[in-house]
């Protein structure tokens, strides 16, 4: 209870500080008058009776500071006052003061968006049913600037056919498209697909249907899948939508679904559009895809690395080298360890 007391005191002591410092002053001042005159009586000079009371007290600033560490809280008055004076040095500088303020928020912004991918990639699960299946693909490529390369088309087409621990499988690519038709042109974050993204996202739409392998092939209709954002914002919700054409990159395109509130993807795209690869225009490069999969029940990381090491294999002697290019310059530089990681 003592304790919880003395506790207390020392959390309400700033609202008393004025008062404490002028009764700890008048204690100090009336102790050195009472030993000075005892010194008088013992026959010492004036000047040498408060000498000695000075020196039999000790230091008088030790004994304030040492009084005030006991009634309140040393570390918050001290910041309090480092506050005070950093925020006088900052109002007689504006010029420095907006360039700290601009450093802080750039920092402090940059900070915010790193633990966001953290959080949503690495500590919080994904958003998907029975997210535990879904993995990305990534390969290794010690040649590479960073050691690591993601997919290729052909990539694509090699293992959406010969794999066998992937339930679904597809690659996918953020970009622009604009939109015109309607009241004003808009340029719209796109989520490009293949087919098996959606189907391994297993997301299920709240309008309409997914893609469909008709719609990841050359020369069919173009569609178009909106999200929930956008519906709402462009259309109001109109749940008439499916089946309106829509003109995108100056082509028209079909709404074929809408997906649900809770739907969420990287940059958080408005559109979902069919990403389709003439398979005899395909060749060994252009890694500019990444590859998304759901594993097959019962099927472990390590057989899915196995089976994409297999896979490649397959890879390199199933598609030419893009021109000007020799197939050696691939076949080493994806010699590594495949990698397949949720």
């Amino acid at each position: 209870m003592k304790t919880l007391r003395r506790l207390f005191r020392r959390l309400i002591s700033w609202t008393t500080s004025a008062r404490d410092e002028d009764l700890l002053r008048a204690e100090i001042d009336d102790h050195l008058a009472r030993q000075t005159a005892d010194n008088l009586r013992a026959g010492m000079t004036a000047i040498e009776a408060r000498r000695q009371a000075l020196l039999k007290f000790g230091n008088v600033d030790v004994a304030k500071e040492l009084y005030r560490e006991q009634r309140g809280l040393p570390f918050l008055e001290t910041l309090l006052r480092d506050v005070r004076h950093a925020l006088r040095r900052l109002r007689r500088t504006p010029a420095f003061t907006a360039a700290v303020l601009l450093t802080l928020a750039l920092g402090i912004g940059a900070n915010t968006a790193i633990f966001g991918v953290i959080d949503s990639i690495l500590i919080r699960p994904l958003a998907y049913p029975h997210a535990d299946t879904l993995v990305g693909i990534w390969h290794t490529q010690p040649a590479s600037r960073t050691g690591i390369s993601s997919c290729s088309p052909s990539m694509y087409f090699t293992y959406r056919e010969q794999n066998r621990t992937f339930q679904q499988f597809g690659v996918w690519n953020i970009g622009g498209a604009s939109v015109t038709g309607g009241a004003e042109p808009e340029v719209l974050r796109a989520l490009f697909v293949t087919y098996g993204v959606l189907d391994a996202l297993d997301e299920q739409p709240l309008l309409g249907r997914w893609f469909s392998p008709v719609d990841d092939a050359p020369g069919s209709p173009e569609t178009v899948i909106l999200t929930h954002g956008y519906w709402q914002r462009r259309f109001g919700g109109d749940r008439s939508i499916l089946g309106r054409a829509m003109t995108i990159n100056a082509t028209p395109h079909t709404v074929i679904g809408v997906m649900p509130e809770a739907f969420r993807f990287q940059r958080d795209p408005e559109l979902i559009l069919p990403e389709r690869f003439e398979r005899s225009n395909v060749n060994l490069g252009t890694f500019a895809y990444q590859g998304l999969a759901r594993l097959k029940p019962g099927v472990t990381m390590t057989q899915a690395n196995a089976d994409l090491a297999r896979m490649l294999e397959i890879w390199l002697r199933a598609w030419p080298p893009p021109p000007g290019f020799d197939r050696d310059r691939f076949d080493p530089g994806f010699g590594g360890r495949s990698i397949c990681c949720s």
